[in-house]
């Protein structure tokens, strides 16, 4: 969620409607830190990547500038998100490697030690369970994969924390290897980087 989207009649925090969704995709979905994040996720070729709460799709489509050999997977609660997020990505040259599923954190669509990279951008605060997501994201994460979680800096605290992020994950057993700060287009963010700690 970017900031002033609780401004909107929408009452996006419990239920993705129709037309909330569309709002959201109308404002935020070619939101910069979509487009930072898979920049700075130091993604390989031959990765297999996961954007839970996808929305338009665009995180996946800027990763498909570099995994041009691995798989792109968005999973969205919406329908309205997952039909955009297909449409918006026919054109790219990394759709036939591309997926976008109807699916929440709670139960992820994918089968076990699928996925090398995943990241939530704005969504964990989202999720209506987060430790089952968190035990759903080891799930489906490789060994050592790295989960990434992008929670924008609100004034108002609609978004969590960092030490609330620390807590969730480290309680799950993720290891945070990295933590910064990021601005794109006058929203800062705080960006954790952790290794999955499970083992095979």
């Amino acid at each position: 969620m970017m900031k002033d989207e609780k401004n909107q009649g929408h009452n996006v925090t419990d239920k993705w409607c129709d037309e909330a969704a569309l709002y959201y995709i109308r404002e935020y979905g070619e939101h910069p830190i979509n487009r930072l994040t898979a920049e700075q996720a130091q993604l390989e070729t031959n990765d297999h990547v996961l954007d839970i709460g996808c929305g338009s799709g665009s995180a996946l489509r800027a990763a498909g500038e570099i995994v041009t050999a691995g798989e792109l997977i968005g999973i969205d609660p919406s329908p309205v998100m997952v039909r955009v997020s297909q449409e918006e990505s026919l054109c790219h040259p990394a759709f036939p490697r591309m997926r976008f599923l109807l699916g929440g954190a709670e139960a992820i669509p994918l089968s076990c030690d699928l996925v090398t990279v995943a990241w939530a951008i704005n969504s964990l605060h989202h999720w209506q369970d987060i430790p089952q997501g968190l035990s759903e994201v080891q799930r489906v994460l490789k060994s050592d994969g790295r989960f990434i979680v992008v929670e924008e800096i609100f004034e108002d605290r609609i978004g969590m924390t960092p030490e609330e992020v620390l807590l969730h994950l480290t309680k799950a057993g993720f290891e945070c290897l990295d933590h910064s700060e990021a601005v794109a287009d006058e929203a800062r963010m705080n960006v954790f980087v952790f290794r999955n700690l499970k083992q095979e």
